[in-house]
Order: C-alpha cells, then sequence, then structure tokens
C-alpha cells in the first residue's frame, strides 16, 4: 500500500503556497486543485485523502495551530495521515511523498489534531501522543491567584509583538494549581490567567525528559552572555534547511582562467568548514590575475543558493566593479543576477549545479572574493541597533545596543531567566531563548540538534 500512496504523490506534484489568493480566498475543489496544481497545505490534504478514499485507503487529516518555536501566528500546518494494517502513517502535504514520523518526534510541535465529523461547540480530537512524546502538567499559581479557574487558566507559546499563543486550557484546577494534559515536550511555555498580561508564574521549559524548569530569577548572574541571533538557525519540521544551505558552500571551489572553457580552470582555493551567515572575506595567498574568475559548487545533485559572490579589487577588501559580464550557470543576463551585487542579504541565486562566473576584457589582478550563504538576516549586523529583554512578570529591558561586531556581549545580567533579542533597526522575526552555563544562546527544540545531520533525510 505504501507504494501505492508514494505513486499518487508522484503523479500529484503540486507547488505549496502558505495562503490562498486573496482574490479567492476559500476551499479550493478537487478540479480546480487537479487543474492549477498550486494549493495550500489545507487544500493539498483534502485532494489526496479524497483520493485515498476514493481507492478504499482509510485516511484523513491531522493537524497543528501552532509550532513551537517560531514566532509567527500563521504557524499552522496540515497533512495526511492513512492506515496501513492498522499501522498509521503521517505524509507531507506538499511536493514530494515524505513520512513526517520523525519530523513530529523530534520537532517543537505543543498540540496535533485530527478532523472529524463533530458538532462545532465539541472539543477536537487530539492524537498528539501518536506523534511524539507528551507529558501532563502542573503549574503553580504565585500571582493572580484569586482568577484562576478551570475555564480561563491557559498556556500560551510566545507570539510575535511579544503576545501569546493560546495552547491549552486547564483541566482542572486544585490547591491553586493549574493542570494540564498531554503536552508537547521540547517547548517554552507561559501560564496565564484570562489573558497574557496576566500571569500566574514564570515561563517554563518542559524538557525533552517531560520535566518543568521554571525560567525564575534566582539571584545568580551570567558574567558574560554571547548573542549571535534574534531567531532559531534552522527548524526541524523544514529538515534543517537553513543549514544546509550554509553547508552546501562547503567543497565549492574558486577557479580562474584566461580563456572561459573547462579545460582552461585552474582552482585557486577551496571553501571548507564554512558554517557562517554573514557575509566572509577570503584572500589568496597570493594575488591571481585572469580573465575569468568563477566560482563552482560542489555537484549535490540539488539547487545550491548563494546571496552574494564577489571578488575583490586589493588587500584591503575593496570589491571589484569592473568587469564585464557576470554569468550564472555560463548564462548572461539572467533576471536574477543582480542579487548576487545588491548588497541584500535577503535576496539570492538559486542553480542545480550553480557557478558564478565574472569575465573582464583583459586579465585582472584579484586579491580574494566576499561570499556569503542564503540566509534569514536574523543574524546580528554590524550598525544595526538591538535590544535584549528579559522576562519577570513582563519583558524588561536590558537596553539598547549598537552592534559593533557580528556578536552582542553583555555582561552580568540574570543567569537563569527567559530572553529575547529584538533588532530596532528592520526586521520582525524574533524568538524567546536562555542561555546555557557558558553563556551562549541556546533554542529550545534547535540547539540541541544543531551538529546531527540526519534531519537532512527525514
Amino acid at each position: 500500500m505504501d507504494d501505492v500512496v508514494a505513486k499518487i504523490y508522484d503523479i500529484n506534484r503540486f507547488r505549496v503556497i502558505s495562503k490562498r489568493h486573496a482574490s479567492y480566498n476559500y476551499p479550493y475543489s478537487f478540479s480546480q486543485i487537479n487543474h492549477i496544481k498550486i494549493a495550500d497545505c489545507t487544500d493539498i490534504t483534502n485532494y489526496i485523502v479524497y483520493i485515498l478514499r476514493t481507492l478504499g485507503i482509510p485516511a484523513g487529516v491531522d493537524y497543528t495551530t501552532k509550532l513551537g518555536n517560531t514566532n509567527r501566528s500563521g504557524g499552522a500546518h496540515t497533512w495526511v495521515f492513512y492506515l496501513n494494517n492498522g499501522s498509521q502513517r503521517a505524509l507531507n502535504s506538499g511536493p514530494v511523498y515524505f513520512d513526517l514520523e520523525k519530523t513530529f518526534r523530534f520537532s517543537s510541535t505543543p498540540k496535533v489534531y485530527r478532523q472529524q465529523f463533530h458538532k462545532k461547540q465539541e472539543p477536537p480530537l487530539e492524537v498528539t501522543h501518536l506523534y511524539r512524546d507528551v507529558f501532563d502538567v502542573t503549574v503553580p499559581a504565585i500571582w493572580n491567584i484569586d482568577k484562576v479557574s478551570k475555564s480561563n487558566t491557559f498556556l500560551g507559546i510566545y507570539d510575535n509583538n511579544k503576545s501569546l499563543f493560546k495552547i491549552s486550557k486547564a483541566e482542572t484546577i486544585k490547591n491553586n494549581s493549574a493542570f494540564f494534559k498531554n503536552m508537547g515536550n521540547n517547548i517554552i511555555y507561559f501560564p496565564y490567567v484570562e489573558s497574557p498580561e496576566n500571569p500566574i508564574n514564570y515561563p517554563f521549559e518542559l524538557t525533552k525528559d517531560g520535566k518543568v524548569v521554571f525560567f525564575n530569577n534566582d539571584g545568580t548572574l551570567l558574567k558574560n552572555a554571547k548573542l549571535l541571533r534574534k531567531y532559531p538557525p534552522f527548524m526541524i519540521k523544514a529538515k534543517k534547511q537553513k543549514y544546509r544551505r550554509i553547508e552546501d558552500l562547503n567543497g565549492a571551489i574558486i577557479q580562474g582562467a584566461n580563456i572561459d572553457s573547462d579545460e582552461h580552470y585552474i582552482n585557486l582555493d577551496t571553501i571548507s568548514n564554512f558554517k557562517s551567515t554573514q557575509s566572509i572575506k577570503f584572500y589568496f595567498n597570493t594575488s591571481k590575475k585572469f580573465k575569468f574568475f568563477r566560482f563552482k559548487a560542489k555537484r549535490y545533485g540539488r539547487k545550491v543558493s548563494i546571496t552574494a559572490f564577489k571578488l575583490l579589487d586589493d588587500k584591503k577588501g575593496q570589491v571589484a566593479k569592473d568587469w564585464n559580464k557576470l554569468l550564472i550557470n555560463n548564462e548572461e543576463g539572467s533576471d536574477d543576477y543582480t542579487n548576487l551585487i545588491d548588497d541584500n542579504q535577503l535576496s539570492f541565486v538559486e542553480r542545480k549545479f550553480l557557478s558564478v562566473t565574472y569575465a573582464f576584457n583583459k586579465p585582472k589582478e584579484i586579491f580574494g572574493f566576499e561570499i556569503q550563504a542564503r540566509n534569514d538576516g536574523n543574524h546580528i549586523d554590524v550598525g544595526d541597533n538591538y535590544e535584549l529583554h528579559y522576562w519577570d512578570k513582563k519583558w524588561v529591558s536590558l537596553g539598547e545596543k549598537k552592534a559593533d561586531d557580528t556578536v552582542l556581549v553583555y555582561d552580568a545580567i540574570p543567569k537563569s531567566m527567559l530572553y529575547l533579542l529584538k533588532n530596532n533597526s528592520k526586521g520582525k522575526e524574533e524568538f524567546v531563548f536562555k542561555f546555557d552555563e557558558e553563556g551562549n544562546q541556546f533554542w529550545v527544540g534547535c540547539s540541541e540538534y544543531e551538529n546531527d545531520k540526519s534531519f537532512y533525510n527525514l
């Protein structure tokens, strides 16, 4: 049966969009999706389930209302599940067939629900336990005790604009403590009553083994806190795609030639141990003089992305601008070639077997190159103004700093609190984090998997 379902996915390739077109914000019909092959995850899921049920395969729709380590209110997702001899398989609602079992087992998903036919006032059917470890949580109320009741006490997850996204309502209240059932682990929760402005306790981490660890002020200070980002560096759900984009630059070679033909190019440098989202300048041991300089990505068999590739005109790092042509995969005048030189770190080029060639009218002396991987712009940018906050009944500012390096450093700050870093100069993405014992940022549900490459092949 699995082969049959995989074949259905192979035949029905879709382009996934985040939301429907504003002019037609209604569920697409089967015939519409079959014709346009473009839809959001909900419509694609319904389409696949329709086909599976037509073939007599037990199938349905599962969904989550929010992921646990993203600040987007629209972090909801819908996907297909089907049964094969009583065993459940959960499949991505997207352009390719892949099993979501490991994705959801490790990703920070607080709740999963199953669509069913029921009255609107009935609670949705919760199936979180079919996807990941869940734990019951008891939260003592230390503030707003007089307001606490079963109907108005909630757990939320940090959302944009320093607000909270409601995840779960208390099952019971006993001895001024709220009891919550089947909560997804490896997530940071905020307990509150009525509204996020009324906390009943400090936010807490529900660890992988089900322990509740509150972020309260125990009076200890962190001497040296180092900040590199304001948002998690990758998502397990996205198969650590942001990391792969960086690592795909490793193995790329920089070449030079006086005749633009493969047999005439010689290797000048090889990119290795590249791990940064920042724009980095590399210098040759000695300057090189050629008419053509080329970046050539390693042949991974998949598309490789790059934000910037520039040549250096001198030892001070000035960028060469007197080139005659800029070719991407040996093609001149592509629509996106300016993305490599526009100094916009959110623009990029992406190609399979990517190569970038600078052509000069005559041999040109070049001292090195500048390169930047495709990135989300959430690292520390020199010159931008940042503001670090910690949570103590509300968000408390530790003041604004102008970045003079790609690392922000704060001294003598509360050690055991929950933190949030904002870029007051630009950007919207930000999320909560803690510090480890060495003063490094730790993103719950993310940092512990930083060196695990198995997620690339989920």
